[in-house]
């Protein structure tokens, strides 16, 4: 969306603009054509533009016949650290900057502050406000640790099953076949079975 920006902007007026569409239509267009004028859109659009960038791209090479469960779990690691330098200050500042060329605004815009009802307790102070940048850093961090905390879920499980084959890339690793053996004990004994009995003989010893 980042790199079409101006075009979806251009449909969007047209539709507004456009006599024949129906009134709700109208105003949608009118409704989104508005966000999309605001900073915060715009930040988001480029912060969202750069992760799905680059999720695509693993996700390509995760797709591919020829990739060993080694390498994927690698890639993913990867993409976790990719996720993780999104979060700094700098990144911020990055994605800020593009937003203000990608929409022309120069600032984010500021919410009237709401006061919740006051109890009898309450102090006179007034607590900590957030201004619009702080807002949008809040949600710029706190997505990407969503990101993170989702791949790091999928890593720790890839990471346990690619742990008990890593005999299979490094023959000393006795240990790790050892592991294996023992983790599906129950099933070398079952397939011992089948063999010596015959793949298609008795189905009962699966029970």
């Amino acid at each position: 969306m980042a790199e079409n920006f101006e075009a979806y902007k251009k449909v969007l007026q047209t539709l507004e603009n456009d006599s024949l569409q129906k009134k709700d239509t109208q105003y949608e267009a009118e409704y989104i054509g508005k966000a999309m004028d605001k900073l915060e859109t715009c930040f988001m659009t480029v912060f969202w533009n750069t992760i799905l960038k680059r999720t695509n791209q693993t996700s390509k090479m995760l797709q591919s016949e020829t990739i060993d469960l080694c390498t994927a779990v690698a890639l993913l690691q990867s993409l976790y650290q990719y996720f993780a330098e999104q979060r700094s200050q700098e990144k911020f500042a990055h994605f800020f900057a593009r937003g203000k060329m990608l929409c022309g605004a120069t600032g984010f815009s500021e919410k009237r502050l709401r006061r919740s009802k006051r109890t009898p307790d309450d102090t006179s102070d007034t607590g900590i406000v957030f201004n619009a940048e702080d807002r949008i850093g809040f949600k710029h961090t706190s997505q990407s640790w969503a990101l993170m905390n989702d791949l790091n879920r999928r890593i720790e499980a890839h990471s346990s099953t690619e742990n008990r084959f890593v005999f299979l890339r490094d023959s000393s690793e006795s240990e790790s076949l050892r592991k294996l053996t023992n983790f599906y004990s129950v099933d070398w004994i079952l397939l011992k079975r089948l063999l010596k009995n015959g793949i298609d003989g008795d189905l009962s010893l699966i029970n």
